[in-house]
């Protein structure tokens, strides 16, 4: 007993160090969070100073030439096949995403891969960055109301609130889709628009990418 009671506040002195290096522990864990939550809020941009920027351009075809020699599962096939590319991109240097479009899958075998493409609604969510989700609302405007090139009008919001609107235009007729990635992987989202239009027996795809970013 005698031990006992001479060890007994050393005993307690160091179940109060542990204690309380834990929760030290615990609270620094919590304060280099927030640090580095902060430290993302700082670099990011102000949404007010963001504009819909084209980043990227691609060219796809599908002639229909020869259809008429076909028949059954042989034509159904030739008519649906991918649209390929119309340029060789793999070695330009101008064409950013190619590769990163390989690698997500839109891009197949140098044709655009259309069933791995999934179309976005009418109002979607959209990442600006690692710490920011805003919503998009895509609008349809039709050369009858405004006699001018048909139009998508693109309106970001944040809680509601609108904070840009960006108008794309297009020639008839505007057979158009949008779609979202992450190609680099870098927190922020991608809105790629491609447009499907015909002409000397064949259906052309316009593939254009977009970021939500400063103006450079």
């Amino acid at each position: 007993m005698v031990l006992t009671r001479k060890f007994l506040p050393l005993l307690i002195a160091v179940l109060l160090f542990a204690c309380t290096d834990s929760k030290g522990t615990a609270d620094n864990h919590s304060e280099v969070k927030e640090d580095v939550e902060a430290h993302i809020k700082e670099e990011s941009t102000s949404l007010e100073e963001l504009r819909l920027v084209k980043t990227d351009h691609y060219d796809f075809r599908r002639a229909y030439h020869g259809h008429h020699l076909l028949e059954g599962a042989e034509r159904d096939t030739f008519m649906t096949r991918n649209p390929e590319s119309c340029w060789d991109y793999k070695d330009s240097l101008n064409k950013r995403y190619y590769n990163l479009l390989i690698k997500d899958g839109f891009i197949r075998d140098g044709s655009l891969n259309l069933s791995a493409l999934d179309t976005l609604p009418d109002t979607f969510k959209y990442q600006v960055d690692k710490l920011r989700n805003v919503s998009v609302t895509s609008e349809y405007t039709n050369y009858l109301d405004t006699l001018i090139q048909p139009s998508y009008i693109l309106t970001f919001s944040e809680n509601e609130n609108p904070f840009l609107s960006d108008t794309l235009l297009y020639d008839m007729p505007s057979d158009v889709t949008f779609y979202k990635r992450d190609l680099n992987r870098d927190g922020k989202e991608e809105i790629i628009s491609i447009y499907r239009w015909y002409i000397i027996n064949g259906d052309n795809y316009e593939v254009d990418i977009y970021e939500l970013r400063q103006p450079q």
